[in-house]
C-alpha cells in the first residue's frame, strides 16, 4: 500500500508493505508486512511489522514497535513502549524509547 501526501489508517492489518511519503496517522494497533516511511508517521497504538522497518523523518509511536526484520531509522524517532526488532537496528538520528530496545 502506498500513501503519498497525507492519510489516516484505522486499526487493522494489511498483507502487504506500507510505503508512505508525507504524513500518515495510524489510529490504533496496526500490522503490516514491511514499512518504509519518509516524512511523518504517527501511531496511537502498537505497530507490528513482519519484515524490515525503515523510517527517515519523524516517527512517533505511542506503544510498542515489533519487527521481524531489520530496523533503520534516521531523523527523529520516539516510541512510548519498547522497540523489539529481531534483526539489526541502526539509528542515525535522535531516538527516545519509553521502555527498552531489544
Amino acid at each position: 500500500m502506498k500513501i503519498s501526501g497525507s492519510g489516516k489508517l484505522s486499526e487493522g492489518k494489511i498483507d502487504e508493505d506500507l510505503q508512505s511519503s508525507g504524513s500518515v496517522r495510524l489510529q490504533g494497533d496496526f500490522e503490516c508486512m514491511g514499512l518504509r516511511s519518509s516524512g511523518s508517521l504517527r501511531g496511537a497504538g502498537n505497530l507490528t511489522v513482519h519484515g524490515d522497518v525503515k523510517s527517515s523523518g519523524s516517527f512517533r509511536l505511542a506503544k510498542h514497535l515489533r519487527g521481524d526484520g531489520n530496523g533503520r531509522f534516521s531523523g527523529s524517532t520516539t516510541v512510548g513502549g519498547a522497540i523489539l526488532i529481531e534483526g539489526v537496528l541502526v539509528n542515525s538520528g535522535s531516538l527516545s524509547v519509553g521502555l527498552k530496545v531489544e
